[in-house]
């Protein structure tokens, strides 16, 4: 099947515009998509067997945000299925 995973946060009191999310994410299956806002920043394939690195820089609005990761487990009966994300942010303040 498909799940959704998703985050919302806000940015307040900081520029939209020098926000940014680096991260790394593992999956059982496969990563199809992550999604800032809407937007596909085009860095799926993650999978079961390692890491793999992901980095945001765009996309990203005054108030709130959505960081969407979404995750196809293979096969057709019952089988395990995961997700782990370790992921920082930052953004400057207005000025």
């Amino acid at each position: 099947g498909t799940y959704i995973y998703e985050q919302a946060f806000r940015l307040e009191g900081v520029d939209p515009q020098t926000a940014g999310i680096v991260g790394r994410i593992s999956a059982d299956d496969v990563v199809e998509k992550i999604e800032i806002n809407g937007k596909n920043i085009g860095q799926a394939g993650a999978d079961f067997g390692s890491w793999r690195d992901f980095i945001v820089f765009d996309h990203f609005v005054a108030g709130i945000n959505t960081l969407r990761i979404v995750v196809r487990n293979h096969g057709s009966g019952p089988n395990p299925h995961g997700l782990r994300v370790e992921l920082s942010g930052s953004a400057d303040g207005k000025r």
